[in-house]
């Protein structure tokens, strides 16, 4: 999956507006995080989650379905936490057959009104139709099928459910596919679910965007900053800054890795991004897009 993204962003990147990348940053940050655990949350808290795998499993991937367009001043780093916790209030949600049912109403009075509210709805149901089809109803039997290995799962969830594709001028960055495994993986790290972790990439968003600029790992130029704001979906600057999301994430990656004896994932830096980018400055830009 990493090499597929990286391999489309580089077949497009001559026609992407101009970001700064400092390498040398990256080294300097890299250096001082030698020794960093780069530890992830548990999801025990606040996003309170039980042991149960087939529970937890339903609530990342129904949860991820729909986590896109909240509004920026409520964000955690993965997405609103009122609506993680009213979601996780209500795990009649987590069951296909309720979510059929769905309807803009019944959404509205579980979560409050939502921007972009017929595509969650539209979302949820055929997500729910699909996952009742083709893997009776069980998050746990996707990744069974796919052997548990992360990549193979994420080109199944593209493949299979499409509001979880993410495809954008030819690249297919699989946000929220890939941030299900890592939200997944999180809460059952002990016991290492996933294999091929380390062949996914962050999330191209733009909390690891702003994360990015926070560290001085990408730097937007005057006319750029100038031009920022509500960026359109799926235009050229939405596409190149969500593309120098990911270019900026593995030149980071690749030089702590350089630096340490344990490495580091994509899965752990990805947190370590979406935590600065979510406690400094407003993003830039906003978008309204079913992608994040």
């Amino acid at each position: 999956m990493r090499e597929q993204i990286l391999a489309a962003i580089e077949s497009s990147r001559g026609r992407f507006p101009k970001v700064q990348l400092h390498k040398s940053m990256a080294a300097h940050l890299a250096q001082k995080w030698a020794c960093e655990p780069f530890s992830l949350p548990a999801w025990d808290t606040p996003v309170v989650m039980d042991n149960n795998l087939e529970v937890a499993s339903a609530y990342f991937f129904i949860g991820n379905t729909i986590n896109f367009a909240f509004a920026p001043g409520h964000l955690g780093p993965v997405g609103s936490v009122e609506f993680w916790l009213t979601l996780r209030s209500h795990p009649e949600l987590l069951e296909p057959s309720n979510l059929i049912q769905m309807t803009p109403e019944k959404f509205s009075t579980c979560f409050g009104s939502q921007p972009m509210l017929e595509a969650r709805v539209l979302h949820w149901q055929d997500t729910a139709r699909l996952l009742r089809r083709k893997y009776n109803g069980k998050v746990t039997e996707l990744y069974e099928a796919n052997h548990w290995n992360a990549p193979e799962i994420v080109q199944a969830m593209l493949r299979d459910f499409p509001a979880f594709r993410d495809m954008a001028l030819g690249i297919p960055f699989a946000r929220r596919a890939q941030l299900t495994l890592f939200m997944t993986h999180s809460r059952f790290q002990e016991s290492m679910l996933f294999t091929n972790l380390d062949y996914l990439t962050v999330g191209a968003d733009l909390q690891v965007f702003n994360g990015l600029l926070q560290l001085g790992v990408l730097e937007v130029g005057p006319e750029m900053l100038a031009s920022l704001g509500f960026t359109a979906a799926e235009s050229e600057l939405e596409v190149a800054l969500r593309s120098w999301t990911i270019l900026g994430a593995e030149t980071l990656l690749q030089e702590i890795n350089l630096r340490r004896k344990t490495k580091v994932n994509a899965c752990q830096l990805d947190y370590v991004l979406r935590q600065t980018g979510t406690k400094g400055r407003v993003p830039f830009f906003l978008t309204s897009t079913t992608a994040y």
